[in-house]
């Protein structure tokens, strides 16, 4: 199975339109094709795995962070650095795959800044470094 990834034009205007999609960053399900009716905002990458992951949801104060630290980077174990280090696949990968353990393991609700939260954990800070292991999907990875 491959995965998917953002073409970049949609990533930047997501990005770009953090405020305006604040309620929607509060929505249970993936709300993307509110946004992109078109439904042409991801293209394939040959990456298989990323799609059929299942993590364990936080719940009772437990995160699970390390069990589903293991079960990321098993599943992904064969990203190459560019692949790693892509915020398409990442940003991908918390709004549509995972927008369940995103919503439930760092909801936006009760933020100060939501926006600076969410450019934070549902993208890429500008410091790449930084960014991978502040990214909700790419710090498990």
């Amino acid at each position: 199975m491959k995965t998917n990834y953002f073409k970049q034009s949609n990533l930047e205007a997501l990005k770009a339109n953090i405020d305006g999609n604040l309620k929607r960053y509060q929505s249970p399900a993936p709300w993307l094709d509110e946004v992109f009716p078109d439904g042409s905002y991801s293209l394939e990458a040959d990456i298989p795995g990323a799609e059929g992951l299942e993590l364990i949801l936080p719940e009772s104060g437990r995160l699970y962070d390390l069990e589903n630290t293991r079960r990321v980077y098993s599943t992904l174990k064969h990203l190459d650095r560019v692949q790693a280090t892509d915020e398409r696949l990442w940003a991908y990968m918390t709004h549509v795959y995972y927008w369940q353990y995103m919503r439930c393991r760092w909801p936006v609700e009760g933020k100060n800044k939501p926006a600076d939260f969410l450019r934070e954990r549902y993208f890429f800070t500008s410091n790449r470094d930084r960014a991978l292991t502040r990214n909700g999907m790419a710090r498990l990875w």
